[in-house]
């Protein structure tokens, strides 16, 4: 086993197939935010919290730093929303957000050239929308719980919703030797992958408790009610070129 810090670290080449699994990744990457004005896009930039900043939630500490609106355009504003036209149609209507994390589409871009040259595929699971520009979803998480993202800076985890379709534009972009498939929700990718059969196979081998607690963590992974893990989580496919035949998961059938 190797370890690398980037994807651009790992080797390539005609020898060396790639089968990506991306699981709660794109999410931690940097995210720049974007507010649409009548003089035109301004960044979003961390700044010291104004001093009547009350706490994220009840008990916590009031954070140190805040976003606050750019009063002149940054280089990122005059470039990162001029990637999309998602992002151009909403240029003239003020007040409009958009987040765009450009570490993903670098990564993304490397994957899906990856597949495009020597065959292979990744699978892409995280929590985002299915296809509309992620907003305001900064968030911090210490010990499960919501906080401020600029609370205990170094000691809370801080991650954004993924922009599906914004992946999955540049995978297909970067490569016409591939194909993208979804996102779909990840209740129904692992319902169509066999889940609940797998699950009672494996119930037949086991006590009353242990089934029990089986079905509690199927559960979890599979509802689909608002807020909950088989809903937000979404499952996105990258694979080689094949006429646009669906892999299993993503509306397709298993091969003879």
């Amino acid at each position: 086993m190797h370890w690398h810090t980037s994807l651009a670290t790992v080797p390539a080449g005609p020898s060396r197939t790639p089968f990506i699994l991306a699981h709660e990744f794109f999410d931690a990457l940097p995210i720049h935010a974007f507010e649409a004005t009548s003089q035109g896009w301004r960044e979003l930039l961390v700044s010291p919290a104004p001093p009547d900043t009350k706490p994220a939630v009840i008990g916590g500490t009031a954070p140190e730093f805040a976003l606050t609106r750019a009063t002149q355009p940054t280089p990122h504003a005059l470039l990162l929303p001029e990637l999309s036209e998602r992002y151009k149609a909403l240029r003239k209507t003020a007040g409009s957000i958009i987040e765009v994390s450009p570490e993903s589409l670098t990564v993304v871009e490397d994957i899906a050239k990856r597949i495009g040259e020597n065959k292979g595929a990744a699978l892409i699971v995280d929590y985002g929308p299915l296809d509309t520009i992620p907003v305001n979803s900064l968030r911090g998480i210490r010990a499960h719980r919501i906080v401020s993202p600029f609370e205990r800076p170094g000691e809370v985890d801080v991650s954004a919703d993924v922009d599906f379709y914004a992946l999955a534009e540049r995978a297909l972009v970067a490569s016409e030797a591939v194909e993208v498939h979804g996102p779909v929700e990840q209740g129904a990718f692992l319902l169509t992958m066999g889940m609940k059969e797998r699950m009672e196979q494996l119930g037949k081998k086991m006590g009353e408790e242990g089934r029990r607690k089986m079905e509690i963590g199927f559960n979890r992974l599979v509802e689909r009610t608002p807020g909950a893990m088989g809903k937000i989580y979404k499952v996105l496919a990258i694979v080689p070129e094949r006429d646009g035949q669906r892999p299993v998961g993503f509306g397709g059938g298993i091969e003879a």
